[in-house]
């Protein structure tokens, strides 16, 4: 079990940022906290949806991860979402 979290340029599209947590790692939720959308954590897993961010929330998120070793994987999300991502925003799938 654990969380798998894409994002994707348009829904339905290839996948244009990845990040694997596994379910008892301490750091699980803090992708979900950054972009505020911690209604989409289910626990050992996100919750399967498939959910729209508009890019300023996307940028916002970055900010919001302490500059740690620890969340690189997260920062890195980030930053492939926004270069990669719509020009407006992306969606985020939180499997």
């Amino acid at each position: 079990m654990g969380h798998d979290i894409s994002g994707y340029a348009q829904k339905g599209s290839a996948e244009i940022a990845y990040l694997r947590r596994g379910a008892g790692n301490p750091l699980n939720d803090a992708i979900y906290k950054a972009l505020g959308a911690e209604q989409y954590y289910a626990g050992c897993s996100g919750n399967g949806e498939c959910v729209y961010f508009a890019r300023p929330v996307i940028e916002a998120a970055s900010g919001k991860l302490p500059d740690s070793e620890d969340l690189a994987p997260e920062r890195q999300f980030i930053a492939d979402l926004l270069a990669h991502g719509g020009s407006d925003g992306s969606w985020i799938g939180f499997y």
